[in-house]
């Protein structure tokens, strides 16, 4: 069975689901999730222009930006290293 394809919030390729890094509203990781590339350039475009939101379907003041920005790089450095 092949994996499921998702699509970066960023840069809009589809690829599978273990080629991207997943976010999502809560803390604990559930329900709602974004998809981002494993790449700087991804992670650093979706941040810069809030691109969260919609595909979370919450409100830009319900995401904690720093949380998701310092996570987001976390999982970009950690894959890239």
């Amino acid at each position: 069975m092949s994996e499921p394809i998702r699509t970066c919030i960023a840069c809009g390729l589809k690829k599978p689901k273990g080629e991207l890094i997943r976010t999502a509203a809560s803390l604990d990781g559930e329900g709602r999730g974004a998809y981002v590339c494993i790449s700087a350039a991804c992670a650093e475009r979706a941040l810069k222009r809030k691109m969260f939101a919609r595909p979370l379907r919450v409100g830009e003041d319900a995401i904690d930006w720093v949380r998701l920005e310092r996570e987001l790089m976390e999982k970009v450095n950690l894959t890239n290293a």
